[in-house]
């Protein structure tokens, strides 16, 4: 795959990316104006929601592209970001705007509600474009390009279906009054059009399979700073599904927007670290300590509502909250801190495999690497790089006195010249002994 080196990141933001942050902002402030001004039961009469939480997320996406258009500007992903992240911004103002047009009589109102139900629909456009062009801005070589492209291909049919489509085939019965139903349409039959806009759906969401297993399958071949970028879009992708369970499991519109920033936030953040600065933080240790703390939370909350469920069904009424209380402490007390670490540790071996102990990392290297005093080594015990950069022929290393106890590969000189003879002397041991094979040069290097 392509290898996206660290390329030196001359600014913050790029000139393009500081007109949609602040195109962003100003759409943010315009439709907060327009939301307050706008009462409830008309956004009620028309089934919208205060569209400055639309403004919202397009400016952190928004933010996030002009981040990474600013640190290369050749990324496409930076351009992705701050093309749909302005378009979610005017999507939301287009929803302000269209509540506030019915409430208040103004005009635009059939335009808004066109622009936010159909053109909007091309938001589903972002998620497959940013799976499948992550992290260089371009598509995997080979067949799996093929599916990417086939993936985003198939993500564009919605969109398109229902800006074509007839106001009377999207609209289950009557078309509601705030719509424009004269807007011009393919001349297909509306029976027609319904068996188009389901099939569309279907291939639309069902091809997002396609960019997931794009993502894994970068995953899979990339190597050293690529995969450590592919990996903070996993950990993005770890979050939203814990969000998208926690705002299923809490009912209330208010529990829905939060969980919807807080993805779009984390998944635009996690994007742009993982392009911009991919080893600020140890991404693995990340990784595994969110899967490891949302285990322990779903197994330590399922055994409270178990518990809760016996103990009203043997105790009634008996149980009171109090009660409740103290079974759901003594159970996250006893459970919490021995899951934690048993999961933490099978976690980690799954993720980086024998890495996750480090010490035994370091134990096996230095006793590979360290030949014990007292041995008849040669350096074919060494590692093939430090043979080949120390020029090493022979093996006549023998273990005589404290010195060779104080050997080590470190002190071989990297620029070592080749040996005159069957063997030379080390740096660590007595002119005249036998030693390493590898001297330095005249002048110490």
């Amino acid at each position: 795959m392509t290898t996206t080196g660290d390329r030196p990141r001359t600014r913050a933001f790029s000139g393009p990316g500081l007109v949609a942050v602040a195109g962003g902002g100003l759409l943010l402030v315009a439709c907060a104006l327009v939301d307050l001004a706008t009462p409830a039961a008309a956004r009620a009469a028309v089934n919208t929601d205060p569209g400055v939480l639309g403004a919202l997320v397009g400016l952190l996406v928004t933010g996030a592209g002009a981040v990474i258009l600013g640190h290369d500007r050749r990324n496409r992903i930076g351009l992705i970001l701050i093309a749909f992240g302005t378009l979610w911004a005017v999507d939301g103002f287009a929803e302000s705007w269209g509540a506030y047009a019915v409430a208040r009589g103004a005009p635009g109102g059939s335009a808004a509600f066109w622009f936010y139900e159909r053109v909007g629909a091309f938001l589903l456009l972002g998620l497959p474009l940013v799976l499948t062009l992550y992290p260089d801005g371009r598509f995997v070589p080979g067949g799996w390009g093929v599916v990417g492209r086939i993936g985003v291909g198939l993500a564009a049919l919605l969109p398109i279906a229902l800006v074509l489509a007839p106001a009377s085939a999207v609209y289950e019965g009557a078309v509601p009054p705030w719509v424009d139903p004269s807007v011009p349409a393919l001349p297909l039959p509306d029976g027609a059009w319904v068996v188009l806009l389901t099939a569309a759906r279907t291939l639309t969401f069902a091809g997002l399979l396609l960019p997931i297993a794009v993502v894994f399958a970068r995953h899979h071949t990339a190597t050293g700073l690529d995969r450590t970028r592919v990996r903070w879009l996993l950990w993005a992708a770890l979050i939203c599904v814990l969000v998208v369970v926690v705002g299923l499991l809490v009912p209330g519109s208010a529990m829905a927007y939060l969980a919807l920033v807080t993805a779009v936030a984390v998944t635009a953040g996690s994007v742009t670290i993982g392009i911009v600065a991919p080893t600020l933080v140890d991404i693995d240790a990340l990784v595994a300590g969110t899967l490891v703390s949302a285990a322990v939370g779903a197994i330590v909350i399922s055994l409270d509502l178990a518990i809760i469920a016996a103990g009203n069904e043997l105790l009634g009424d008996q149980l009171d909250e109090r009660g409740v209380t103290v079974v759901v402490l003594i159970v996250a007390v006893v459970l919490y801190g021995p899951m934690r670490h048993w999961l933490g540790r099978w976690v980690r071996r799954l993720l980086v495999g024998r890495r996750a102990d480090r010490y035994t990392v370091v134990s096996t290297l230095a006793r590979a690497w360290s030949p014990p005093a007292g041995s008849t080594s040669s350096c074919r015990r060494w590692p093939a790089r430090w043979r080949r950069r120390s020029r090493c022929r022979t093996s006549a290393w023998r273990s005589s006195g404290p010195a060779a106890a104080r050997w080590s590969p470190s002190t071989a000189s990297p620029r070592a010249t080749r040996p005159r003879g069957p063997s030379c002397q080390s740096p660590t041991r007595a002119r005249g002994s036998a030693g390493c094979c590898c001297r330095p040069t005249a002048s110490g290097r």
